[in-house]
């Protein structure tokens, strides 16, 4: 039985912390407060689209980067595992030529006996 482990450094693209930061920036209030509550009705309804969009985005964003990586970490587990199960074939193949050799030394040597 063969076991192999991996893994590969986790940075998706959009961390929590930067989502949060970058969706609370674009929430903001307007500063032409002489244009009254309409304005800024208008600028968050606007602020919230984007938002919304960049979270959708975003999510998207680390799925896509999540997928990839475990992909890789599924390749690096099998290029691992293939390294691992030829290196064992190599190891049973040389034991065998060895018992093979010594058999056929040990066959020769007492062949000659009893000729």
């Amino acid at each position: 039985m063969l076991n192999y482990k991996t893994s590969l450094q986790n940075k998706p693209p959009v961390s929590d912390q930067y989502r949060a930061d970058a969706l609370a920036g674009l929430r903001v209030k307007s500063p032409y407060t002489q244009y009254g509550s309409t304005h800024d009705d208008i600028l968050m309804s606007m602020g919230d689209a984007n938002a919304a969009q960049y979270d959708i985005d975003a999510s998207k964003a680390n799925a896509d980067y999540q997928n990839k990586q475990q992909e890789a970490e599924r390749q690096l587990v099998l290029q691992g595992l293939q390294m691992m199960d030829k290196g064992q074939q190599n190891q049973n193949s040389m034991y065998n030529t060895r018992l093979q050799n010594m058999t056929g030394f040990a066959g020769n040597l007492l062949g000659g006996l009893f000729k």
